[in-house]
């Protein structure tokens, strides 16, 4: 993600002025039943399974949650099926990984489904990016939908503003339904610089009813600093946290960033952490202790490595770790056990291509050992479960098995048993934890749509 962030603006810039070339303005969104998926589950052994969904062109998995009937839900894009240049896709299974529905929803250019959650009702919630949005001179935005049990389309929202650019979903975009009911979602934006010329990048936190209509949004920057979100979780207070980058002069390379927020977006503090040289994070979790833990990447040990920063409930640093190979790892999900174990989700660069890479640590964050999921081409992890113990269920893509291109890829580890193949390095050094003044502005009513 550090290497991602790294001269972003000037190619997004480049990416969304493109875009509109091609595209122009305007699209018909409209649902349609995913095709015939090809769907072959491989057992490993009599507890490890993988399966690959998808045609003859490219599919990418982004998220996973386990459904309340005992299966699963998928969720990620298809350039196979649907109607537009890239579609949402979502998949239901059984708890085998066989194929029970699946529907794509798109309209006439790039959509891409980032975050899913399971509804109170037994729905489902689930969004991203779009370049599918009408009457928005800006061509990008984001695409929230809610579906019934079955996939079938609710409704539907489109969140925009004519002067905002929507980063590709690279950059991150979650969903959270509050205990309430209300839905909480957040996009990273390139925003207009007030009284000037020229554009920054911030974070947009978005609070809607039980039917997408927004309650409040809070935008959050500060001048002269580019920020960019790409976790968002409901703390124990019914706050929010949210986890990414920072670049403190825009050129500079970025630091990781955590800001926590009050239940109706207030800003209440926020932390950075980072060396010499590229740190960001990709996913954040609440720990047993009621502090955080940030996975990220960060090259400031050399090459780039997975990183995984602890903090107490205030975002003060307690301590740091890296994992890696030799060449390039990097994190993209976590979670922590019953016992207060960490397992890192990502990937890491060994005999010439990206295969998924898992690593396990204890409390104290003393790597315990890792695993590698891949084949002879690149492969990418988007998230995973934890099922029972040592047993993984783990959504991504792949470029080495299915039918097409890529293909999503869903693996059931079974019970694993960590290597000690791979070590973590030593705490970074020149660690940086420190508080960042963020401009707040906040707005009731509704967004332009």
């Amino acid at each position: 993600m550090a290497r991602g962030i790294k001269g972003f603006f000037g190619w997004i810039i480049v990416f969304l002025l493109i875009s509109m070339i091609l595209y122009g303005i305007g699209a018909v969104i409209t649902e349609k039943v995913g095709g015939e998926i090809r769907n072959t589950v491989e057992i490993v052994n009599e507890e490890a399974w993988s399966t690959t969904f998808g045609g003859e062109s490219y599919e990418f998995g982004s998220a996973i949650i386990q459904t309340t009937d005992g299966g699963y839900a998928l969720a990620g894009s298809t350039s196979s099926y649907g109607t537009g240049t890239q579609d949402m896709w979502v998949i239901k299974t059984d708890i085998n990984g066989h194929v029970e529905w699946n529907q794509s929803y798109g309209g006439d250019r790039v959509d891409y489904c980032t975050d899913i959650v399971q509804t109170k009702d037994g729905g489902f919630l689930f969004g991203g990016y779009t370049e599918s949005t009408s009457n928005c001179s800006c061509n990008t935005g984001i695409w929230l939908i809610k579906t019934d049990m079955n996939g079938s389309l609710e409704w539907n929202q489109f969140y925009y503003d004519f002067d905002w650019y929507f980063f590709p979903p690279i950059f991150g975009f979650s969903i959270v339904q509050t205990s309430t009911g209300e839905i909480v979602l957040y996009s990273s934006a390139i925003l207009p610089v007030d009284g000037g010329p020229g554009f920054s990048a911030g974070i947009l936190l978005i609070k809607a009813d039980i039917n997408g209509s927004v309650i409040w949004y809070q935008i959050y920057e500060e001048e002269g600093h580019n920020i960019g979100a790409c976790d968002l979780l409901q703390t124990l207070d019914e706050g929010f946290v949210l986890a990414g980058w920072i670049n403190f002069n825009k050129e500079d390379l970025p630091d990781m960033y955590l800001m926590k927020t009050d239940a109706n977006g207030t800003l209440q503090w926020n932390q950075t952490y980072g060396g010499r040289e590229s740190e960001g994070a990709e996913d954040c979790i609440q720990t047993i202790d009621g502090g955080f833990a940030l996975a990220g990447t960060t090259n400031s040990s050399g090459d780039y490595d997975m990183w995984l920063v602890k903090t107490d409930e205030n975002g003060v640093f307690q301590w740091s770790q890296t994992y890696g190979s030799p060449r390039d790892d990097d994190a993209r999900a976590l979670l922590q056990t019953v016992g207060g174990e960490f397992i890192l989700g990502g990937r890491s660069y060994t005999n010439n291509n990206y295969d998924i890479y898992l690593v396990k640590t204890d409390p104290t964050g003393y790597h315990l050992g890792s695993k590698l999921y891949g084949g002879s081409k690149d492969e990418s992890l988007g998230g995973f479960l934890q099922i029972s113990n040592n047993t993984f269920l783990l959504i991504g893509s792949t470029f080495s098995y299915g039918a097409g291109q890529s293909d999503i890829w869903l693996i059931n580890t079974g019970p694993i048993t960590f290597s000690r193949g791979s070590v973590g390095l030593n705490i970074l050094p020149l660690l940086a934890a420190l508080p960042v003044l963020i401009c707040a502005r906040r707005k009731k009513g509704v967004i332009k749509r």
